[in-house]
């Protein structure tokens, strides 16, 4: 088996660009967030960044 899909993280481990203005909004939408507050920071940095990464792109698409 390729890992243990009970606890492996959901998200692709990936550095943020914690100078990005569309992380650090994504991180802090995701800290208030109930459902999301509780990850663990690794986690919630990864998701944050895939969030931003999307908007990022959508929004380049956009123009």
């Amino acid at each position: 088996m390729p890992g243990n899909l009970l606890t492996a993280s959901p998200f692709p481990t990936v550095l943020p660009d914690i100078d990005s203005v569309a992380y650090q909004t994504a991180r802090r939408i995701l800290e208030d967030h109930p459902v999301t507050a509780s990850m663990a920071p690794m986690d919630l940095s990864a998701l944050a960044q895939h969030l931003a990464n999307v908007i990022t792109d959508l929004a380049a698409g956009a123009a």
